[in-house]
């Protein structure tokens, strides 16, 4: 084995990891594209948040602790096979059977046994364990307890187990912040896992021209969401996430790991729209624009809330877009002249990234 070999396995470990995690949207996009409602979306929305969540748990373990013996990589594979099992549940559009918390429970487990076995490293890696293991427990206990509960109740316990997830890192930050996250990690996986939710609108986008057949207005179409997916990418990986996350607000990680929810939910958005619109749905173009909004959302409450970047060099055009997109989705235009306008939208943010970024990234913009 060559020296350089063992660093990289865990890094291996980690992509399929995220993989999986990405596969598993793939399942929630194609499942909500099939009802493409608002209220189908809706809810929808609320089954993700705690796929999102597993995936958020382990990475944020990973960029703290080291994350590359066997044991916790049997570990995470639990946590794949849990939310294996969470997908399938919202595939088969069975999101409020007893598998689908108790999949999360596992998952749970998974993740407070790994914190038990850090807890060994020092006196405050027990510290930090000891918070997740109060808190995230106490999620876990309730929807534990959901599965024993009435399905149409099961939804309520699940908002306040993710609540009191949520509240976990806030409320032991002191604690937390003994043992450092790793940002220059942090960031990379944030951006791999981003990376890798594209395949989810590039699945769309083969799919809608499956559905179609090869025609001219199919290959427009999917031309346009190609190039929009691809502009929505370049932008993220272009800035954002080469940002120095030391800065962010308050020094603490969890602003920037939430914010990031509405990136994902913005590209699986996106895909659900794209997958619509290949079908012939007339929501299909108001889920396309709330793909975008939600992604353009996240880059601008990430920038300037949680990273600070005062720059009206991007900070005007993105809220100019932010109003543009719903503005246009509303305007009653034929689809794929609205779908131009979107693309027309997302290269023009592309081009300032790339015409101004470069040259104004410097310590004035904490970048």
């Amino acid at each position: 084995m060559s020296p350089n070999s063992e660093p990289k396995q865990p890094e291996w470990f980690e992509v399929f990891f995220d993989l999986i995690f990405a596969v598993a949207v793939s399942f929630w996009a194609e499942r909500v594209a099939s009802e493409p409602t608002i209220g189908a979306y809706a809810r929808g929305v609320g089954y993700l948040v705690p796929i999102w969540w597993v995936w958020l748990g382990q990475t944020v373990f990973a960029t703290r602790f080291p994350a590359g013996s066997r044991t916790v990589q049997a570990l995470s594979i639990i946590q794949v096979v849990s939310v294996g099992l969470m997908a399938s549940q919202l595939f088969e559009y069975r999101p409020e059977s007893a598998s689908f918390p108790l999949a999360f429970v596992a998952a749970r487990a998974s993740l407070l046994t790994m914190y038990r076995r850090a807890a060994r490293l020092s006196p405050e890696a027990r510290a930090v364990a000891r918070v997740y293991i109060i808190g995230f427990g106490t999620g876990a206990a309730i929807w534990a307890v959901s599965a024993l509960l009435p399905a149409p109740s099961r939804p309520y316990a699940w908002v306040l187990g993710i609540a009191v997830d949520f509240a976990t890192p806030w409320i032991g930050r002191p604690t937390l912040a003994r043992v450092p996250i790793d940002y220059h990690h942090l960031a990379s996986r944030v951006g791999v896992f981003n990376s890798l939710l594209l395949y989810v609108a590039m699945e769309g986008i083969v799919r809608a021209l499956a559905h179609e057949g090869l025609n001219r207005t199919s290959l427009a179409a999917a031309l346009l969401a190609f190039t929009l997916v691809v502009g929505l990418w370049w932008i993220y990986a272009g800035r954002v996430n080469t940002a120095d996350l030391r800065t962010v607000r308050g020094g603490i990680a969890q602003p920037y790991l939430y914010s990031q929810f509405l990136v994902v939910l913005g590209v699986g958005t996106c895909s659900i729209g794209i997958r619509a619109l290949g079908e012939g749905h007339h929501e299909a173009l108001t889920l396309l624009a709330a793909g975008v909004f939600f992604w353009i959302g996240g880059l601008v409450l990430i920038r300037a809330v949680v990273l600070r970047h005062r720059d009206r060099y991007w900070y005007i055009p993105f809220a100019a877009a932010l109003l543009l997109v719903p503005l246009l989705a509303a305007a009653g235009l034929p689809p794929l002249i609205t779908f131009a306008l979107f693309d027309a939208i997302v290269l023009g943010l592309l081009t300032i990234e790339l015409r101004h970024g470069k040259g104004h990234s410097g310590p004035e913009h904490h970048l």
